[in-house]
């Protein structure tokens, strides 16, 4: 089962916690599931050298890394609004 136990069982207390017991819940879910393989399958094939060497500018870095971030299919969205402190730092960035 490995990761989905933790998922499934923070879910089910949330559920619990929010729609029974009536708190207002703020649940937070940290997903870095980046395996040492690929970080070394990446370094090896140069893919990060190869980006910098286009030497996009900062528009184009934003957007390549917006769209790496993209929610795909079948994940979760965050259940709450950018922290003040968020936005200031992405308006910052732009």
């Amino acid at each position: 089962m490995g990761h989905a136990r933790s998922y499934i069982s923070f879910d089910i207390l949330r559920r619990v916690l929010r729609d029974y017991f009536k708190f207002d819940v703020f649940y937070c879910m940290n997903i870095t599931d980046i395996d040492d393989k690929i970080i070394t399958r990446a370094r090896q094939n140069c893919l990060f050298e190869r980006y910098r060497e286009k030497q996009p500018p900062a528009a184009q870095l934003l957007d390549d890394v917006r769209a790496a971030l993209q929610v795909g299919p079948g994940c979760l969205p965050p259940d709450s609004r950018p922290r003040p402190s968020a936005v200031r730092v992405s308006l910052a960035l732009e």
